[in-house]
C-alpha cells in the first residue's frame, strides 16, 4: 500500500511537469541573439499536456533555465515522497 501511494504521488508530480514548464515559458521569451547568447543558447522543447494528443506548446528557455526547472521539479517530487512517507508512518 505504501509503495502504491508513493508511486501515485510521483506520477502526479511527473505529470504536472509540463504545466510547470508552461508557467515559466510565458515569462521567458527569447530575444534577438547577441554575443552573450552564444554562451547560453535558447533551447525550444515541445510540452505535451497529459490527456491531449494534438495540443502541444512550444517552450523556449535557455539551458540554464531548463536546468533550474528540472532541479525544481526533482525537489518537488522529493518533497512529495517525503510527505507521503511521513503521512503513512503517522
Amino acid at each position: 500500500m505504501k509503495i502504491a501511494i508513493t508511486t501515485m504521488l510521483c506520477a502526479a508530480a511527473i505529470l504536472s511537469t509540463p504545466a510547470l514548464a508552461q508557467d515559466t515559458a510565458t515569462a521567458a521569451t527569447p530575444a534577438v541573439a547577441t554575443a552573450q547568447d552564444t554562451a547560453n543558447p535558447v533551447v525550444c522543447r515541445m510540452a505535451y499536456h497529459e490527456g491531449t494528443v494534438i495540443s502541444a506548446k512550444r517552450t523556449c528557455l535557455t539551458e540554464q533555465q531548463w536546468k533550474t526547472l528540472r532541479l525544481e521539479n526533482q525537489q518537488a517530487v522529493r518533497e512529495l515522497q517525503i510527505r507521503a512517507d511521513f503521512q503513512l508512518r503517522n
